[in-house]
């Protein structure tokens, strides 16, 4: 008696067919090889980024957004080399910034002087002040390979969720490509007598476009600098050309001064981000690190300006709330401070002082800036008791808007006297207002009494009902025009 093994067989590999069916359909096979093209695109973007390398090229990520869409932030832009003789006027040269070692600076060459190489951005109104060297040309700005370079910029702001995400989105196209199943042939348990087993041909090659993408990342992340230089695109021609300016968040804003070109000059004294989401302690993130702590009803984590910092503020609610600090800052001639803030109240409060006690109110208020009941900004001076010197803005400011606010003081010969800005703009100046108290102070934030001092207008509240972020106190610098354009720049 004879039996056919092929029923069994046949059923097993049927169950498999019928468990996985939906697997071998038109609709996931089109949906796999569209999730294949994207990681195949991805792979062969990573690879078009570095490939020129090879050939002497240099690749650098693109981090400001000044001059989008022809350029955005993640952009990776390629500079070929040249020789010595082999740049002209109207040619973009990547070089070595002149002004910070180990940086670059990719800039559009003005005309070549004896004293070196000219260089301005397209975006910027003036010339770079520090001519360049020939000898520190690298090359010129040839291509762009766009988004690839986002995970670099991600990286160095300090930004995981985008991180995160983009890693998800990859493991899930990665899923997907690998989804579709080719249907399993029936094959018997033993072949025919006098037959052979047609063998089953595998697909080792299913791998391929994950495999490649991850080997694409591995190689490009080390090779594309994301650095200082921020790339940005000019807007004439399409001969590819490309320039750069600085590339500002609020949270480096404080360390780096920008007129045209990063300084590197450490300006805040102190630095508060007011970005915490937990506690009570509001971190000062440069100088000594004099953190100040939340008192009263406050709400952190609020929506902020600054989306490049992730967009955090604190909400004081007006009756109790502000930002005390138990360290003073040091007397000086001169002074800056600056804060972003947005408020809808009709009573008014403090934005910034340097108060006469760590907590409470100050016995006497000198070098304050405040909101009066009608919106507009105030900043004064009292050298002296019931001695005082104000100005004041226009327009006002508590349209529910962000707004940023800085105000400079010195008696030097640049910029004399006291000048107020509001979003990037001189709103008001005195020559006049050249002295504070020779006596250093404790950064306020949000709060100090105003009723014991001869201040012209009083508002009705002493404590601001509203939203407060990156409040810099900065002793001995004064904030040019421009330096404090860009630091608006940077919260929007």
């Amino acid at each position: 008696m004879t039996t056919d093994p092929a029923p069994a067989v046949r059923g097993r590999s049927a169950g498999r067919r019928s468990g996985g069916a939906w697997r071998c359909t038109w609709a996931v096979l089109t949906v796999s090889m569209l999730a294949r093209g994207l990681l195949g695109t991805l792979a062969g973007l990573l690879l078009w980024s570095v490939v020129p390398v090879a050939a002497g090229w240099e690749s650098s990520v693109v981090v400001s957004g000044s001059m989008a869409p022809t350029l955005d932030v993640g952009d990776v832009v390629l500079a070929r080399p040249v020789t010595d003789g082999d740049v002209t006027p109207g040619q973009v040269l990547l070089v070595d910034d002149p002004d910070h070692a180990g940086r670059l600076r990719l800039h559009r060459l003005v005309e070549a002087t004896d004293a070196g190489l000219v260089l301005r951005g397209d975006a910027n109104a003036r010339a770079d002040s520090t001519p360049v060297d020939r000898s520190a040309v690298h090359g010129v700005g040839a291509l762009k390979v766009p988004v690839i370079g986002s995970p670099l910029v991600w990286l160095g702001e300090h930004r995981p969720a985008p991180l995160v995400a983009g890693a998800l989105v990859l493991v899930g196209l990665a899923a997907v490509a690998l989804l579709y199943r080719p249907p399993v042939p029936v094959v018997p348990a033993r072949p025919a007598p006098g037959r052979h087993r047609a063998p089953v041909r595998r697909r080792p090659g299913r791998l391929f476009l994950v495999v490649a993408l991850a080997a694409a990342t591995a190689v490009a992340l080390p090779v594309v600098s994301p650095g200082w230089a921020g790339f940005v695109a000019t807007t004439a021609g399409s001969t590819g050309q490309l320039d750069s300016i600085p590339h500002y968040s609020c949270l480096n804003a404080a360390g780096d001064v920008g007129a045209g070109g990063i300084t590197g000059a450490a300006v805040a004294d102190r630095f508060y981000p007011l970005t915490e989401t937990t506690g009570a302690t509001a971190a000062d993130t440069v100088g000594t690190a004099a953190n100040g702590t939340y008192q009263g009803g406050y709400t952190l984590g609020a929506p902020g300006p600054c989306p490049r910092d992730g967009g955090r503020a604190v909400t004081l609610n007006g009756s109790t709330g502000y930002v005390s600090t138990a360290t003073t800052v040091t007397a000086a001639t001169s002074l800056s401070v600056e804060v972003w803030f947005r408020t809808t109240t009709t009573s008014g409060g403090v934005l910034l002082t340097l108060a006469s006690s760590p907590t409470g109110a100050s016995n006497s208020t000198d070098r304050l800036l405040y909101l009066a009941n009608d919106g507009r900004l105030w900043f004064g001076l009292q050298p002296a008791n019931n001695t005082v010197q104000t100005i004041s803005s226009p327009g006002a400011y508590n349209d529910g808007a962000w707004h940023h606010v800085a105000v400079t003081l010195t008696s030097g010969s640049v910029n004399t006297g006291s000048r107020l800005y509001a979003d990037g703009a001189l709103v008001a100046a005195s020559t006049s207002m050249t002295t504070a108290r020779t006596t250093g102070g404790y950064p306020r934030i949000g709060y100090d009494q105003l009723s014991k001092d001869p201040w012209p207008v009083r508002p009705t509240s002493n404590l601001l009902a509203g939203s407060l972020a990156g409040a810099t106190f900065s002793p001995g610098v004064v904030l040019t025009a421009a330096q404090v354009a860009d630091h608006h720049t940077a919260g929007r």
